[in-house]
């Protein structure tokens, strides 16, 4: 990633997890973190990568279904000058201490 797209990475992981946070119930899917957006060099799209304690793939699913709502609300923030919105994708979050916990 260049440096323009990793900037482009952070400022959509900062705007997007109080997005989130208002449109999800963490009752029903506990606490929810994204924790890694990967921005294209083209910007046609950001894969955005989600963890959360319960019901992660419903999350995803329901993550995927709003996602436009989601880019519009971050393009429609006046201190965001994108000239171009990358469609966002939600991936679950997988490392190996998850793989670990869910072999126990």
């Amino acid at each position: 990633m260049s440096v323009r797209t990793e900037k482009i990475a952070s400022t959509i992981q900062q705007e997007i997890s109080p997005l989130i946070i208002k449109h999800f119930n963490e009752h029903k899917f506990g606490l929810i973190t994204v924790k890694k957006v990967i921005v294209l060099d083209d910007l046609s799209l950001a894969k955005i990568y989600i963890n959360s304690m319960k019901h992660e793939n419903s999350l995803i699913k329901e993550l995927e279904k709003k996602s436009w709502k989601i880019a519009k609300e971050i393009g429609g923030k006046q201190r965001i000058a994108f000239k171009k919105i990358p469609k966002l994708e939600f991936c679950k979050y997988e490392n190996d201490i998850n793989n670990l916990l869910d072999s126990i």
